[in-house]
């Protein structure tokens, strides 16, 4: 056991203290785009409730990597309602944090109920929604939205016994054979997927999986973000998961519980390399692009 918090210290110390920038380097080749430049469906993503990613700041690429398949990347920067999310069909939700939240409990909500409940409609209407939220306080600000979509998110860290990025592949069993997964043709199935730190979640509903967590891996519950000690509660996380989709109504739903991966970023005074740019993360563009084809419901 104490090792295990050694190495928790030693990865949050590691992620808390390296400045994250994006790496405008990075490129993505699809294999067969699913629109012409510029032409494809507008993918809206979330600038209106203080986002920690956002298309100017870490997820830059995120942008890159779907202009590049024909697909047009634009800020929100509305609060949601009926009348605002009228003429959206696809909307990311990036890293919501609501203003002045000190990252420690009780996390307040980023969202209203009366939003939640507008993002609701619109997908039962026929929105298609890709939800992301990382470790504490993010689950916890984007609280509101997961219950109105019977979805908890537990605010803390899922953390494994292994320091640094971790990939899963389909043959642990974790990495789950869907239509996501498997893209539209050959070249865009993906065998396997890196993940960095975030939280864990358990939807009370229908659904199918994308990443599960394993019997290594711990759903960490501090009180303070970062902070960690050996009396710091937490819960096994096999039987949770770290992203998963679903149909609500009319529209359809992707929750990922983790920003950096679907990233590229350039971490620390070494830049490191975290996301879409890891070496061990080569198929991490193609999955996103495989995301949002599902939701364009370019994937049946």
């Amino acid at each position: 056991a104490r090792k295990f918090f050694v190495l928790v210290l030693m990865l949050l110390a590691a992620g808390v203290s390296a400045q994250q920038v994006s790496d405008s380097s990075f490129r993505y080749k699809p294999h067969s785009p699913a629109y012409p430049n510029k032409i494809g469906t507008v993918v809206h993503v979330d600038e209106a409730h203080n986002n920690f990613h956002t298309l100017s700041t870490r997820y830059y690429t995120f942008g890159k990597v779907l202009a590049a398949d024909g697909y047009q990347p634009k800020p929100f920067n509305e609060k949601f309602s009926d009348t605002s999310l009228k003429d959206c069909r696809i909307l990311v939700i990036a890293n919501a944090i609501a203003p002045g939240d000190t990252w420690s409990l009780p996390t307040p909500s980023a969202f209203t109920q009366d939003e939640a409940d507008a993002l609701k409609r619109w997908v039962q209407n026929g929105g298609s929604l890709f939800l992301i939220a990382d470790h504490m306080p993010c689950p916890g600000a984007a609280a509101p939205i997961g219950n109105a979509l019977n979805v908890n998110l537990y605010n803390g860290y899922a953390l494994h016994q292994k320091n640094g990025p971790e990939t899963f592949t389909r043959s642990s069993g974790l990495f789950h054979d869907n239509v996501i997964t498997n893209g539209r043709i050959p070249a865009e199935r993906v065998d396997s997927i890196t993940i960095f730190t975030g939280h864990a979640f358990l939807p009370v509903r229908s659904f199918s999986p994308i990443i599960a967590f394993g019997n290594d891996h711990r759903l960490m519950l501090p009180v303070v973000a970062g902070e960690f000690s050996e009396k710091t509660p937490f819960i096994e996380a096999r039987g949770l998961f770290h992203s998963v989709f679903f149909s609500e109504g009319k529209g359809r739903v992707v929750i990922a519980a983790e920003a950096a991966m679907f990233s590229a970023q350039l971490a620390g005074p070494d830049k490191a390399r975290m996301g879409m740019n890891e070496p061990t993360a080569k198929n991490n563009a193609q999955l996103l692009l495989n995301i949002i084809h599902w939701l364009d419901w370019l994937i049946k």
